[in-house]
């Protein structure tokens, strides 16, 4: 299953959701037959799930995060659901998983800018403020938070609050786009300098050559290819796997 599961993650990578669909399906077929194997159909079911959820179909993701949550639930696996929940428009049980991974995380600030956003759907802006202002304290350098946090702000009239988390938002953004544009910190002030270099824009080393993009889809595409031939052999291997179990049974019952 292994060939299958890694040309699936290329086509998700790719964003080809409905081949990468198909080929974690049959991964999930043969796996299943390996009862040692539950941490690999876990991964297989949560990454399928992933797809789906790409896909729009939030139920199916929904089913399958659970099935994985069932055999092992591991890291993110809570988060994953409560976002198809968050995006079918299931409130209370995308906040319901989020508040587990927060249990078991409490210092990712993305579970809690998620939880927020879900509260903030709900209607509940008090809770909503209270998990982005811990998701700013756990990461002061999301643009998506202030922006959201500042909508919240409006939404009970605090304009200056609005405002300043608004102009945050402006700011952070500005500051990536000038790393990922890789333009020079030659005649900024130092301290500016010293800031910017704790910013996840370095850390998460954005900055790109031109055509960079191209290049990774490319060679993407090129990990897909070289799957495509092993995970067809591994698949036909199955297959004639099956048709001698099958022989056999069929000798066995004569």
């Amino acid at each position: 299953a292994s060939p299958l599961s890694g040309r699936a993650r290329a086509y998700s990578a790719l964003e080809e959701h409905d081949k990468a669909i198909k080929d974690f399906s049959k991964a999930i077929r043969i796996i299943s037959k390996d009862p040692e194997d539950e941490k690999g159909l876990c991964e297989a079911y949560n990454l399928r799930g992933l797809a789906y959820n790409a896909s729009d179909e939030h139920d199916k993701a929904i089913r399958d995060f659970t099935k994985a949550i069932k055999i092992d639930a591991y890291f993110c696996l809570y988060y994953n659901r409560g976002c198809a929940y968050l995006e079918k428009g299931s409130l209370d049980k995308a906040i319901k998983d989020f508040t587990q991974e927060i249990a078991d995380t409490p210092d990712d600030p993305e579970y809690f800018y998620y939880r927020g956003l879900a509260y903030f759907k709900k209607g509940k802006l008090g809770k909503a403020l209270d998990d982005l202002d811990e998701a700013i304290r756990l990461n002061p350098y999301d643009a998506d938070t202030y922006q959201l946090r500042g909508e919240i702000h409006q939404g009970l009239k605090e304009e200056e609050k609005a405002q300043a988390d608004f102009k945050e938002a402006k700011d952070i953004l500005a500051l990536k786009a000038k790393y990922a544009g890789g333009e020079s910190d030659e005649g900024a002030p130092s301290e500016e300098s010293e800031d910017e270099k704790d910013t996840p824009a370095e850390d998460d080393q954005t900055y790109q050559e031109p055509g960079d993009e191209e290049k990774a889809q490319a060679k993407l595409k090129s990990v897909a290819d070289i799957f495509e031939t092993i995970a067809d052999r591994a698949e036909d291997e199955a297959l004639a796997e099956e048709a001698d179990d099958a022989e056999t049974e069929d000798k066995d019952t004569d």
